[in-house]
């Protein structure tokens, strides 16, 4: 009886430690996910600083008005495409339950 006891106890101890085994990864690819989306964000931030960045450093050193506005243009239609494919690869990756809004 005694070894039968030992025999469950090993057997649950071997189901806890494949548990665990299952467990980690999924753990480990979380982390990385939010890794991955915590630097998409940062990227984001940084590019939008940019723009805004470019737009006013044009906007205060440029002095011909048709040049400027020619400039600013470009550079905000620029921008424009750029949110719009950010929001085509959000809508892609939130289908694939990849990229959720926290």
């Amino acid at each position: 009886m005694n070894n039968v006891t030992n025999n469950n106890k090993f057997q649950t101890n071997g189901n806890q430690s494949n548990s665990y085994k299952k467990m980690k990864p999924n753990s480990v690819q979380n982390n990385l996910i939010k890794d991955l989306k915590d630097t998409f964000m940062d990227t984001l931030h940084g590019t939008d600083e940019i723009f805004k960045n470019l737009i006013t450093t044009i906007e205060k050193t440029v002095i011909d008005e048709k040049i400027r506005e020619e400039s600013t243009q470009n550079i905000n239609n620029t921008y424009l495409e750029f949110k719009e494919s950010l929001e085509e690869i959000q809508n892609k990756l939130s289908k694939n339950n990849f990229f959720e809004e926290e």
